[in-house]
């Protein structure tokens, strides 16, 4: 019984790692151990890539944007684009931070370098397409685990900033063909790697949450198979309190007939004897 309670708390675990709902919402089992692990924590490293790799994508599609189109459009519209183009590479530097740690405890350091290259030509990008560092923001490129802080560009307000000639240029002039190639493949991978990391994850919980439902259903034959057992022991109990009872009578019983059956013999033996006496008077 506890071999089996110790499976259906492993199984508890695994399954509140996947997302689902404990066991304890129907029945409440003694945590006395259970495995270590975390569902969420498979594949962690491609889901923060494929992250990080998304926001890439919309802040160089910003950048397309405003390179090609940035002439016909009001400074409202420019000063937008130009702000989510600095609110998605700040996420990207907070992001791959983050993802540095994870990369070297799940061995994932080639694939980090790789994403690396990546974000660090598409800030160099966005310099180039405000003609300078990037404003407001940290301008070096994100290294080793590290970023080298820079300032925004001197003499130039940041409201005027947006609504320079430098982002007018042509998309072509600053992102080659073949980079955005390179990019648009790496991001296919790493969107296809998330996705079938989604899909292992689902059949993971899937077969957790059958393996929870069977375990229940285990757990609750047990429960009937135990409390028919108690019943079958309390009605054990009360036939050998009854069999003691008569035995008791029993004994007493015996007792009383071995008694009957002395006064028995006793009588027999006076009977015998006046049968005796009553010859020997007519033999005389």
């Amino acid at each position: 019984m506890s071999d089996v309670k110790g499976a259906l708390t492993r199984l508890e675990r695994l399954h509140e790692a996947c997302g689902g709902a404990g066991l304890s919402t129907v029945g409440a089992l003694p945590a006395d151990g259970g495995a270590n692990m975390s569902v969420n924590e498979v594949g962690s490293y491609e889901k923060g890539q494929y992250h990080v790799a998304c926001l890439m994508k919309r802040a160089r599609e910003s950048m397309t944007i405003l390179a090609e189109t940035g002439e016909s459009m009001d400074i409202a519209r420019r000063a937008e684009i130009s702000n989510s183009i600095r609110r998605d590479m700040s996420a990207v530097k907070k992001e791959c931070t983050a993802l540095n740690r994870v990369a070297m405890k799940e061995g994932k350091r080639g694939d980090y370098m790789q994403l690396l290259s990546f974000v660090n030509k598409t800030e160099q990008f966005q310099r180039r397409l405000h003609n300078g560092p990037v404003l407001g923001e940290a301008s070096g490129a994100i290294g080793d685990g590290s970023t080298h802080v820079g300032g925004t560009t001197p003499g130039v307000p940041e409201a005027n900033a947006v609504t320079t000639d430098s982002e007018n240029r042509e998309v072509g002039s600053f992102i080659s063909a073949s980079e955005v190639e390179g990019f648009l493949q790496f991001f296919e991978e790493t969107r296809k790697r998330d996705a079938e990391i989604d899909q292992v994850l689902e059949r993971i919980s899937a077969g957790v949450t059958r393996l929870q439902e069977n375990a229940l259903t285990l757990r609750s034959e047990l429960c009937t198979q135990q409390r028919l057992l108690d019943d079958t022991e309390e009605k054990v109990d009360g036939i050998h309190a009854k069999l003691d009872s008569l035995n008791i009578k029993l004994r007493r019983t015996l007792e009383q007939v071995d008694k009957d059956r002395m006064s028995v013999y006793i009588l027999c033996c006076l009977l015998l004897l006046g049968i005796y006496g009553a010859i020997y008077n007519v033999s005389r």
